[in-house]
């Protein structure tokens, strides 16, 4: 995904659940223009990986285990705001891609 002019596109995921439940939330917030130029490719690319029609949906195990924590990724392109709820392996595949890389540049920064 390209940066729109004049605006700075950030991500934030919020990882949800466990076995702590709500109480174990964990924000991930990053601004692409922020990164390594490498790191932010990796994101951008898979940022683009994820089908327009897949924003503002549910993507869920029907029948989910304690484990499977509940991810909510909101994309931030200056006044426009949308967002994706997924479980790992639940809806396309460049979520969890998305959502580990996420992670990734969050443990490197």
């Amino acid at each position: 995904m390209e940066k729109s002019e004049g605006h700075q596109v950030k991500l934030v995921l919020e990882k949800i659940g466990g076995f702590t439940g709500p109480a174990g939330r964990e924000v991930t917030e990053i601004d692409l223009a922020r990164l390594p130029p490498d790191q932010a490719a990796a994101i951008a690319q898979e940022l683009a990986a994820v089908p327009p029609e897949a924003w503002n949906q549910q993507y869920l195990s029907a029948h989910p285990k304690p484990w499977d924590f509940r991810h909510v990724l909101r994309q931030v392109d200056g006044a426009v705001s949308q967002s994706i709820e997924f479980q790992l392996h639940q809806g396309p595949a460049a979520l969890t891609r998305l959502a580990e890389k996420i992670a990734a540049a969050k443990a490197s920064g």
